[in-house]
């Protein structure tokens, strides 16, 4: 199997990345996922944003997916909550009553230790409140086979307590 390019088709300005033969672009940092669509809340509880992680992405131990979710709490004292899961186990809840409007910003960093294992490590940002880390490890997954999702939902007393704004995703090989 000949070399072939990735990025671009002039290596004399830097723009190209060559993989040797037999590669795939499993073995290169890469977007998994990037949503920019708003989602209000409208019940309890309301899935804001669901990203699919195929199977076989996180390919060796150190594999990393990075995620990051943004968006908007609405100027109330209604009680509400955020809700992050990954292959169906929680890994981020927390309960929020602020009263004025606020952003928020969820960093979510998953690693790969093993084809069966994985470590996530969850932070909140909300400005003037407080940044709060989780961490949480998940075994028993097929990481070659199974496709897994990662899922985050708003629970809250009334319609557009919590507005979705968009969300990031990348993946970076392991060694």
């Amino acid at each position: 199997m000949a070399e072939y390019d990735l990025v671009g088709n002039n290596p004399a300005k830097g723009n190209t990345r060559v993989l040797p033969s037999g590669a795939t672009l499993k073995l290169l940092t890469r977007a998994l996922f990037d949503d920019e669509a708003d989602v209000a809340s409208s019940g309890s509880p309301t899935v804001l944003a669901t990203n699919s992680i195929a199977a076989d992405t996180l390919i060796s131990n150190g594999g990393t997916i990075h995620a990051r979710y943004f968006g908007i709490m609405a100027a109330n004292a209604n009680e509400r909550s955020l809700t992050l899961k990954f292959a169906g186990t929680t890994i981020f809840n927390q309960l929020y009553d602020e009263t004025t409007q606020i952003t928020w910003a969820i960093d979510c960093t998953i690693i790969r230790e093993s084809s069966s294992a994985v470590k996530c490590f969850v932070t909140i940002m909300i400005p003037a409140v407080y940044p709060l880390m989780t961490y949480t490890r998940i075994t028993s997954l097929n990481l070659t086979s199974n496709a897994y999702n990662l899922e985050l939902t708003a629970d809250q007393t009334s319609n557009a307590d919590v507005t979705f704004k968009f969300s990031k995703g990348t993946y970076t090989p392991g060694i």
